[in-house]
Parts: structure tokens; sequence; C-alpha cells
């Protein structure tokens, strides 16, 4: 089965050739210009075969600006969407919440073009500067529900990868491939290079404007104030009765300290998702020594390095370095 691919617009142009004169001058200009028209395509053609060597899932060109998308369906196939957004979101970052607009899952006759005409379902994709601002998916009242209901689940599962910026993919027996719906690995991957992998990619919260030490200080107790003796007026009056409560002691706990080999000399928790700050020991070691989902380094521009578990082409940080302090998200 082939499904609609996420639609968009395309300005091709075409330029005219002047004539050239008669003679070896115009024959030498022609060689010349065939020899840098070859030495161009085939520039082009391994470029083409490197990225589709490094990527072998295939993208529309745009994706969403965001990782929670809003979606509404007709209440016979809203089942399917909750699964099909389900699937999407176990690997990548991108989440679906019933409700809102952003996809909107109809039951209606396909828009042109149809590439084939028991075609039971299609995404139309609207984008513009890269960014994905709505999809529809129309699924065909006869031909969709002809189906049986795992192809109707791996349908719109199919037609949801559209609308979070994946295009049909030559890979075999994979949920992106027209003819073939099955989630794999080639599915995920494309996903997780749009969004991030799952619960990783998000920057963390601004960084605190002090950062913490590697071993905190407990506060020590203030001396208990003591009121001012009120000045002799004229005709003495009989001050109000003060009552003097003692500050009280703050006991901070301080985080236990790991062995020098671990090479973390400070942890606390930070924010309720996860995310701590760490200050890093005495040694430079491999992001990965952290052992945890993710690594961010404020990066002192106003944007982060980081340091993703299995996305490698996230990372941006290659080393933890001593006395530097990171943000780290637990598995």
């Amino acid at each position: 089965m082939a499904m609609g691919r996420g639609r968009g617009q395309a300005l091709y142009a075409t330029a005219g050739n002047g004539g050239s004169h008669a003679g070896g001058f115009g024959g030498m200009r022609a060689v010349f210009y065939a020899f840098l028209t070859g030495l161009v395509f085939w520039a082009l053609m391994l470029f083409a075969i490197a990225i589709g060597t490094t990527l072998a899932f295939k993208l529309i060109g745009g994706k969403w600006d965001k990782h929670t998308l809003a979606w509404s369906a007709d209440g016979s196939v809203s089942g399917y969407v909750a699964n099909g957004m389900a699937a999407w979101s176990s690997v990548a970052d991108i989440n679906g919440a019933a409700g809102g607009h952003d996809i909107d899952v109809i039951v209606a006759p396909m828009l042109p073009p149809v590439y084939y005409d028991t075609q039971p379902a299609q995404a139309n994709v609207t984008q513009s500067g890269g960014i994905i601002s709505h999809c529809e998916i129309r699924l065909h009242p006869v031909h969709f529900f002809s189906l049986p209901p795992a192809a109707q689940q791996a349908t719109v599962t199919h037609e949801l990868g559209h609308c979070i910026g994946l295009d049909h993919s030559d890979t075999p027996s994979i949920m992106m491939n027209p003819s073939f719906y099955g989630f794999a690995a080639d599915d995920a991957q494309g996903a997780i290079y749009l969004y991030g992998p799952k619960g990783a990619s998000a920057p963390p919260p601004a960084p605190p404007t002090s950062l913490p030490q590697a071993a905190p200080e407990t506060p020590q107790p203030q001396p208990t104030p003591v009121p001012p003796t009120p000045a002799p007026t004229a005709t003495p009056l009989k001050p109000a009765p003060t009552t003097v409560v003692a500050a009280p002691t703050v006991s901070v706990p301080v985080p236990p300290v790991p062995p020098v080999s671990s090479g973390i000399t400070a942890k606390r928790e930070v924010t309720p998702d996860g995310w701590r700050t760490v200050t890093w020991g005495i040694e430079e070691a491999d992001p990965a020594a952290c052992a945890c989902a993710a690594v961010y380094r404020d990066d002192g521009q106003g944007g982060w390095m980081r340091w993703v578990s299995g996305a490698d082409f996230l990372t941006t940080l290659v080393r933890l370095e001593p006395g530097v302090t990171y943000w780290m998200r637990d598995q």
C-alpha cells in the first residue's frame, strides 16, 4: 500500500542558453561547458550517495518547533491516533495530546494527487521555512475501513510519521516504507534525528546564578536579635510588650562526597524531572562516565553543549572537565 506523502510546494525555473559562435572558439567553449556540467553532476551524485548512506530515513524538509502536538480525530479512529502518537513518542521527544488542532484526522475523500484508486489515507503537511504548522490526515471512508484493524492502525501510524516530518523511505519492511508498515530502527532514527531521543533532548532549566560548590557549608545559627531600647520622651509611656522570637536554626544536609575515582565531587537534586547539577572531579573523562541519559553544559553564549546517550549525531560535548558544573539527567 502506498500512502500520500506530505504536501509541499516547489518552484521550478528553466533558463535558456545563448547561442554560440561558429568556429574553434565556440567548440572549445562547448567542450568546457560539457566538462563543467559533468563535473557538477558527479559531485552532486557523490553527495547524494553520501547522504543516502548516512541517513537511511527520508525527511520532508520541515519539523515542528515544539515537542507536544495537540490532535483531534473522528471518534471512530481516535484510538488509532493515540496509539500511533504513542509509538513515535516511545523513541523520540515528540508527544501527542488529544484536544487540539496541530494534527487533524478526518474521514474524507482524498485530495489530489491520488496515487492509486484504492488509496486508503494521505497526510497533507503545511510548512514554511522549515517549520511545520499543521497536518491533516485524511482517511478514505470506504478504502480505509475495508482494511483489517491491524492495517488500519499501521496506516494511521505511517501518516503520523509524515506529520512529524518523515517522508517515504526506500528501506524495506519499515513503517515509513509506502508498501509495508512495521515499526523499525530506521523509523526511530528518523524521529530521533528530528526531535532527539525520548526524555533527553529538551534543554535543562536555566543554570542558577550561583553554581553549587563541591561541599556546601552548613549555615551557622544567627544570634537572637535584641530589641532596641525605646528613647525616653517628655511623658513616659509604657512600651507595648514585644515578643522576641529566636531565629530558627537552619539545618542543610550536606550531600555525601563520592570517592575521587567516580569523578564527581558534588551532586544535588535541582528539578523534579530528573535534572541534576554536577561539579565534575579532578580527572577529565568521557561524558559516558556520568552513567546518565544526557549531559548539558552552558556554552556561555546563550546555548548548550550536549551529550546524549545513544545519539552520537546530537553530541557537541566531548569531554567532562574537572571543576566544571554540568546538568545531568538520570537514566
